[in-house]
């Protein structure tokens, strides 16, 4: 006999827990389940070998657990009971079973949990279940999740439970900061406005400006409170394609803080949007050889015109035809025969060289053994041999 697990759409998870055992019911209870299989059905094998699949279950239902401890004879009166783990009690919170919890608390199992009870439901807006643990007698144990993830989820009636708890509140930066990466407002409000003590680093603009939040980065601008932050947020905007995020912090009025990964990390993800704003912005350009070295790496034909043309320094290494031929970009390989500038491959004739001396100088083998290796790399060093360079 097998337990199978289920999510909410009827998809099966590849593992099975075998019941013919007196610790299966154990392992139901301290299996780490994903919050999104609550159903499970048995799977029985008769004498013949046919496989029967029973009716599916909801693993959180009263009526399921009764059935359970009754299908693998465990008497509840007895001292040799299973163990309901703190695995089971904080996927029971996480979905709000207060009912399983009450009879739980009030049979002659042998009950464990830990500080995922109470982090749980605060996780998942549980206001219900937070009150009946209030109220069980039972020791509450919880941690900085509660407020955290209450924070980042956008709870404000769990942050509202907490604060007129008489509780202890424990968070940390975590709270701002996740509330600020999911773009919520009202909890930041909440905060500003609750009278605790406000945590929070650089990392509250850092993940709004990473995700494109102007409505946050305007918020925290026009807070009163003290503006955290660092080169990361202009850089990781360049990295992520947000205009409107450099504009933002442009007209911001504020110190602006960026490094070379402005210019690189955009022309290595292809952004000729960023390149054009901060060729325009005014603002001095920072970038190194990473910047075409990087475009060259990934493919990106449009940005290596870009550059060409952009009446910029043009900076670049022998990285940029090395990372190319290794990546197998023939196109950007034939861009830069074809483009008039210097072209710098001592690290590509360094590496054919490396090749030919392993197989004796012969093309053949060469060739043969790059397409028992990889065949991007043999188009690679068929490219180069045909090319008309010297390597």
């Amino acid at each position: 006999m097998y337990f199978e697990k289920f999510d909410k759409k009827n998809n099966p998870e590849d593992k099975k827990i075998d019941l013919s055992w007196n610790n299966g019911l154990e392992k139901i209870f301290n299996y780490k389940y994903s919050y999104d299989y609550i159903y499970f059905r048995l799977i029985v094998k008769n004498k013949s070998g046919k496989i029967i699949h029973g009716d599916m279950y909801n693993l959180c239902s009263l009526v399921t657990l009764k059935k359970l401890l009754k299908l693998c004879s465990v008497d509840i009166t007895s001292i040799y009971i299973c163990d309901i783990t703190s695995i089971y009690i904080g996927y029971l919170c996480y979905n709000g079973y207060i009912n399983v919890l009450e009879w739980l608390k009030n049979s002659e199992l042998k009950l464990k949990y830990d500080t995922h009870a109470l982090d749980n439901a605060s996780e998942n807006g549980h206001v219900a279940v937070l009150e009946w643990w209030k109220h069980s007698g039972l020791e509450l144990k919880y941690s900085e999740n509660a407020l955290n993830f209450a924070s980042e989820n956008g709870y404000i009636d769990v942050l509202e439970w907490w604060k007129h708890s008489g509780l202890e509140l424990k968070y940390n930066e975590y709270a701002l900061t996740c509330a600020s990466e999911n773009g919520h407002i009202d909890v930041l409000e909440w905060w500003k406005h609750s009278g605790l003590e406000l945590k929070y680093d650089e990392y509250v603009l850092k993940r709004a400006s990473l995700k494109g939040h102007i409505n946050v980065l305007e918020w925290w601008k026009n807070s009163g409170l003290e503006l955290k932050y660092s080169e990361w947020i202009l850089n990781c905007a360049s990295k992520d394609g947000h205009i409107n995020v450099l504009e933002l912090w442009k007209n911001s009025g504020l110190p602006l803080k960026y490094s070379e990964w402005t210019l690189d990390r955009a022309s290595e993800n292809g952004h000729i949007n960023v390149l054009e704003w901060w060729k325009n912005s005014g603002l001095e350009l920072k970038y190194d050889e990473e910047a075409i070295d990087g475009a060259s790496q990934n493919g990106h034909i449009n940005v290596l015109e870009w550059w060409k043309n952009s009446g910029l320094e043009l900076k670049y290494s022998g990285d940029a035809l090395w990372l190319a031929s290794y990546d197998g970009h023939i196109n950007v390989l034939e861009w830069w025969k074809n483009s008039g500038l210097p072209l710098k491959y001592d690290i590509v004739s360094e590496w054919l060289r490396d090749y030919e001396l392993r197989l004796g100088y012969d093309k053949s083998k060469l060739l043969e053994y790059a397409c028992m290796e990889n065949p991007r790399i043999a188009e690679t060093f068929t490219w180069w041999i045909n090319s008309g360079l010297p390597i």
